[in-house]
């Protein structure tokens, strides 16, 4: 007999899951309907498993529909039983969404509209923060892809009077000296919920930042405009 290694699922994975778990709940619909079934192709193309085990098995409409089911588990506005195994994943996107359904569905949204792309199949690389990403790998890689435009970069950088983090304020070379001169990173502002793939980098999306402030932008999930991003300044 021949056992296969189940591939866990990935935050994207479960974020486009409970997506369809809020619009049609397991115990009024079955593996055979139509959300069900188009969930479970867009499942099958994104590039998030490096090896899959079971490629007739994995992600397939029942599959999909019992991962509906465990949500039903961390649901406590429903009567129905869903299945008793919930991984700590799980319940932590719960938590995260279930209260900000909005924010969930157009999460949700940009990821299937990313699926459906020709830009899906060149986000293959990985990053170390990606599993940071509150709105899932995915779209990071799509965001990293959005700030890597070294055009851009040097654009930017030439345009700025002096080259300091645009929330703490942070200057590397007053701070650390020739060695920090013309060092700077990019963050791409807008929203990751908010990219589309066909989307082309403009001057005005890019801001400056210190290493510290980039990766914390990384981590949340709504800091979307310059007019936002006091909010993050650090505490004196």
């Amino acid at each position: 007999m021949i056992t296969f290694k189940r591939n866990p699922w990935t935050r994207d994975e479960l974020i486009l899951a409970l997506d369809l778990y809020t619009r049609y709940n397991p115990s009024r619909i079955s593996k055979h309907h139509r959300e069900i079934i188009a969930l479970s192709k867009i499942l099958k193309k994104l590039p998030l498993h490096k090896k899959i085990q079971d490629r007739k098995r994995f992600r397939n409409p029942n599959s999909v529909y019992m991962k509906l089911q465990t949500f039903m588990s961390c649901d406590p506005h429903t009567k129905a039983t869903g299945l008793t195994h919930v991984s700590k994943l799980e319940i932590s996107i719960w938590k995260e969404f279930s209260q900000d359904l909005a924010i969930l569905n157009k999460i949700a949204v940009a990821i299937r509209q990313l699926a459906k792309s020709a830009v899906i199949k060149s986000l293959n690389t990985v990053y170390a923060e990606e599993s940071d990403a509150p709105a899932g790998k995915l779209l990071f890689r799509l965001h990293k892809k959005c700030e890597d435009r070294p055009k851009l970069v040097q654009k930017k950088k030439k345009r700025a009077r002096i080259l300091k983090c645009e929330i703490c304020s942070f200057d590397f070379e007053k701070t650390y000296g020739p060695v920090g001169k013309g060092f700077i990173e990019m963050h791409h502002k807008v929203p990751l919920f908010q990219l589309r793939p066909t989307r082309k980098t403009r001057l005005s999306d890019l801001i400056l930042v210190c290493s510290n402030c980039h990766h914390i932008l990384h981590r949340m999930l709504q800091v979307s405009s310059t007019a936002k991003l006091h909010l993050l300044k650090p505490n004196r």
